[in-house]
C-alpha cells in the first residue's frame, strides 16, 4: 500500500531532472512557495517523502517533496509532464512516507540477482525481507495515507509562501 503513496514523490523527483524552463500548460493552476519542516523530538526527520493531497485537485496533479538533512521539504507540483516548484493554494492532507532501507551489503544489482541459482536467490531475498521487517520507523505508519494522517496544511495564495513545521511527537 505504501508503494502507491510513494509513486507521486518518485515521479516528482524524476521529473525534476527532465523539466526545463517551459511554460505552464493550459489548465495549470498557479502555485506558491511552500516548505514543510518535519521534526521528531526536536531532531529533523530526514529522507522521507512528503505528499500533499486535496480533493479539489484532479488526478493530473502530484504535489510533494522530500526532506533534506534539516528535515525541510521544498514542495513542488507536477501537472501531467510539467514540473514546477511550489504548491497550489488550498487545504491539503499531508502524508509522510518512509521507505524501509536495507544494509548496503544486501543491495545487489538486479542483473546479478537474476543470475543467482534459485535457492541462493531465495535465501538472499529472505535476508532482504527480514532487514525491511526489522527497519525501525521514525514516522508512524498512520502518517502514510490521506485517510489516517493527522497532518494538514493550508497553502496561502501568496508569493511570500507558506512555511509550516510539524513536530511528530505531538501525534
Amino acid at each position: 500500500m505504501y508503494r502507491r503513496q510513494l509513486i507521486p514523490v518518485v515521479l516528482l523527483l524524476g521529473v525534476t531532472f527532465l523539466s526545463g524552463c517551459e511554460r505552464a500548460p493550459k489548465g495549470m493552476v498557479p502555485v506558491y512557495p511552500c516548505k514543510i519542516t518535519l521534526t521528531k523530538g526536536g531532531a529533523p526527520v530526514v529522507n522521507v517523502g512528503i505528499s500533499l493531497f486535496a480533493n479539489s485537485l484532479s488526478g493530473s496533479y502530484s504535489v510533494g517533496g522530500a526532506t533534506d538533512a534539516n528535515g525541510v521539504a521544498e514542495i513542488s507540483t507536477s501537472y501531467g509532464s510539467y514540473f514546477t516548484k511550489g504548491a497550489p493554494a488550498g487545504e491539503f492532507q499531508v502524508t509522510v512516507m518512509e521507505v524501509p532501507t536495507i544494509p548496503d551489503e544486501l543491495k545487489i544489482p538486479h542483473e546479478q540477482l537474476s543470475q543467482m541459482p534459485g535457492p541462493e536467490r531465495d535465501a538472499h531475498l529472505a535476508k532482504v525481507s527480514a532487514a525491511r521487517a526489522a527497519f525501525k520507523r521514525s514516522v508512524p505508519f498512520s502518517f502514510a495515507t490521506p485517510d489516517s494522517t493527522p497532518l494538514k496544511v493550508t497553502v496561502a495564495e501568496s508569493r511570500q509562501g507558506t512555511e509550516v513545521s510539524f513536530e511528530i511527537n505531538d501525534y
